[in-house]
């Protein structure tokens, strides 16, 4: 959680809260889709849960209806096989990300990765799976080539945007760079 926002802000902020605001290059919206949560909307027509993939819809957009209120978040628990990495680049410690990449990698007794999730942020307008990442691990050995490759194809298939921080090339490059060390760093963390 350090990397999300400056301690005043961190300490003052909710989960909720940054789901509901959904800015693409917010920290909790990746992570949530990277972990597979999800998220319980409740308003006069009753509860209904969405997955975070399902809920995050675009630029500062949502699918909570007005008269709704985010009232919870569930994390399904972790199978014992499961590594993470998270990396991001901003101009500042705690400052929105100019791009950031989180995954999850499962992986089994043989070092073969039987599952993946790998999020990018603050690229486009909003989170992105990175599908093709994800295929290019499974059923892959875990090692040093697999992440190779997969980080190589991450950016591939995303609409990046341009603003005064940084031009769409450069964020498609940190997307290469952020997600081969974010599996690096999930490779190098034991299951």
């Amino acid at each position: 959680m350090g990397w999300v926002a400056h301690l005043a802000i961190r300490n003052r902020g909710t989960i909720g809260g940054s789901l509901c605001h959904a800015d693409p290059s917010a920290e909790w919206p990746a992570l949530c889709i990277a972990c597979d949560a999800r998220i319980e909307l409740r308003g006069p027509r009753g509860t209904r849960e969405l997955a975070a993939a399902d809920f995050m819809q675009g630029l500062f957009t949502t699918a909570r209806e007005a008269d709704e209120l985010l009232v919870r978040v569930r994390f399904p628990r972790w199978p014992r096989t499961r590594r993470w990495g998270f990396r991001e680049v901003s101009r500042r410690r705690g400052d929105f990300a100019i791009a950031g990449t989180a995954c999850t990698v499962d992986v089994d007794d043989a070092g073969t990765c039987t599952d993946a999730r790998v999020v990018v942020f603050g690229v486009a307008d909003g989170p992105v799976r990175a599908t093709a990442s994800e295929t290019a691990l499974r059923g892959r050995r875990f090692d040093p080539d697999a992440i190779r490759e997969a980080a190589d194809i991450a950016a591939t298939g995303i609409d990046a945007r341009s603003d005064p921080h940084a031009d769409a090339a450069y964020r498609l490059e940190l997307v290469r760079t952020l997600t081969m060390r974010a599996l690096e760093d999930a490779l190098g963390r034991p299951s």
